[in-house]
């Protein structure tokens, strides 16, 4: 539940934004990506300083994330929507009639293919400059030196479930003007998409470990 709520808030920030940036330009996606992440990161760090938590499990055991590296954080958003709205230029489903599977594919596919890309560029930086991205996790600060590249295709498989959603939400909403019905479509999108993409990240992630950080 807290991982949904944690991805329907970014998904909230993007689309509050987005009606007045524009929709699938590269520059859309660098501002979108960083004050979306601002927002975003922000309100995750107040929150924990009320005592919320992101719970996951790492290694097999439960733990839970506190903090987020601001800077990194807006920087990598930025990146990954620019490369994500460049995609959906390239890797198009028009040849597929049913609306609901063409954004999961969509959804899936493009996000797939801007992780891949974003995490080949931070494990460069990673290992040329030092970058790194501290979070800090029951307390412990931890510093993220390298992302498996398989992370790509959970991120991707959230996303599979989630542009479906927010499509429903967008009829559902139409009515409204753009500047409340995107902020709505991407908070009840994003959660309820995670909430399903949640069972199914568990059963794959039995079988393949999940998403692959390395931390120092």
């Amino acid at each position: 539940m807290s991982v949904a709520l944690f991805i329907a808030t970014f998904e909230f920030f993007a689309l509050c934004f987005l009606p007045f940036l524009g929709y699938s330009s590269v520059y859309a996606g660098i501002i979108d990506g960083f004050v979306a992440a601002f927002f975003a990161v922000l309100f995750f760090n107040f929150l924990s300083l009320k005592g919320w938590k992101l719970v996951f499990w790492l290694d097999g055991k439960k733990k839970g994330l506190q903090r987020l590296d601001l800077i990194v954080s807006c920087l990598a958003n930025a990146v990954f929507l620019a490369l994500l709205f460049s995609s959906q230029n390239f890797i198009v489903f028009g040849f597929v009639d049913n609306q609901v599977v063409r954004d999961g594919l969509s959804g899936f596919f493009n996000t797939f293919v801007a992780m891949v890309f974003c995490i080949i560029l931070f494990n460069l930086l990673s290992m040329i400059i030092g970058l790194r991205f501290n979070i800090v996790v029951d307390g412990k600060k931890l510093s993220v030196v390298r992302i498996g590249l398989r992370s790509a295709f959970f991120v991707g498989l959230f996303e599979l479930f989630i542009l479906p959603f927010m499509g429903l939400f967008f009829v559902l909403f139409n009515s409204l003007p753009s500047f409340l019905s995107f902020p709505l479509v991407g908070l009840l999108g994003g959660f309820f998409g995670c909430i399903v993409a949640g069972f199914v990240y568990n059963f794959f992630a039995k079988k393949f470990k999940g998403i692959s950080i390395c931390i120092d």
